[in-house]
């Protein structure tokens, strides 16, 4: 059965899907999927706010920095 062509989901609710309950999933969530003390911190800081854009302009956003492990590989945050 397929859902309805209207149907649709909140960007909140796509982000935590991709985040912590993705983590969930593969029972990493001690590990990843939040911004939590002990916990790697993989993350992007995005250009603008995820959740003020248009959602069909979302991926014309662009990572202005990328943190892996907790440090800054690439980009810079100001």
């Amino acid at each position: 059965m397929r859902p309805d062509s209207t149907a649709s989901l909140t960007i909140d609710v796509l982000v935590k899907g991709y985040t912590i309950d993705g983590a969930r999933q593969l029972r990493l969530d001690d590990r990843v999927g939040s911004i939590e003390v002990g916990k790697l911190a993989n993350f992007i800081v995005l250009t603008d706010n995820l959740f003020e854009v248009d959602p069909l302009e979302i991926s014309d956003l662009k990572p202005s920095a990328v943190f892996f492990e907790g440090e800054l590989v690439s980009g810079s945050i100001s």
